[in-house]
């Protein structure tokens, strides 16, 4: 009987099998803490800080609202609002943002409120903390929320791309040490957030988020 001799074993050693270190995935985000005098002043809480004109607002009829789509419509309708009942819900259309083809809806609970962009093109809801925020090329939206001492509400900030007729999340901020007041954009990457920190929220800081 011949014996067959693989090369590997007259050199007396088996080649371990190779390892590859997976790549390491890089942040999608940088958060710092800056100083005062280094943050941008801080954006007004308003609609007009919108970069297009809302138009096209649609009425509520008999607590309905029935926004049109590319395709159909969707239908957001009040339920039990202005009532002591915890589970009401009630629905403002704002008006049509053409550029990016969303409708901007506001959106009151018992005891909160939320934003939604609705996408003309397939009644998709995002669902953001507070009023949009877009970035000066239009391409981004930020928001925050201010919830550590009220838990009804989320605490934090969120980001997202924007693309006609849809939003995709980029960033979700949720600080246990912190809690969101404002929000500026610097430029299209970074957003600079004032902030309040303490056992009792006394004390002002600055915090700037860069997205890769």
């Amino acid at each position: 009987m011949r014996l067959l001799l693989l090369p590997g074993l007259l050199a007396g050693s088996v080649a371990a099998p190779s390892q590859t270190t997976p790549p390491q995935t890089a942040p999608a985000y940088r958060l710092e803490t800056i100083t005062a005098a280094a943050a941008a002043p801080s954006a007004a809480d308003t609609l007009l800080r919108l970069p297009w004109p809302l138009t096209q607002v649609v009425a509520k009829r008999r607590g309905t609202l029935t926004l049109p789509l590319r395709s159909g419509a969707k239908t957001l309708r009040d339920y039990h609002q202005h009532t002591d009942f915890d589970g009401q819900v009630g629905y403002q259309h704002h008006g049509y943002l053409a550029a990016v083809r969303l409708h901007l809806v506001e959106v009151t609970y018992y005891e909160s409120t939320e934003w939604w962009l609705v996408s003309y093109d397939t009644g998709a809801v995002t669902r953001l903390w507070n009023r949009p925020q877009f970035s000066p090329n239009q391409q981004r939206v930020a928001t925050y929320s201010a919830g550590l001492e009220y838990s009804a509400v989320p605490n934090g900030v969120q980001v997202f791309q924007v693309t006609p007729g849809r939003l995709t999340p980029l960033v979700t901020l949720r600080p246990d040490g912190w809690e969101p007041q404002r929000l500026a954009w610097r430029d299209n990457r970074t957003l600079d957030v004032q902030a309040k920190v303490g056992p009792n929220l006394e004390h002002t800081v600055y915090k700037r988020l860069t997205l890769r």
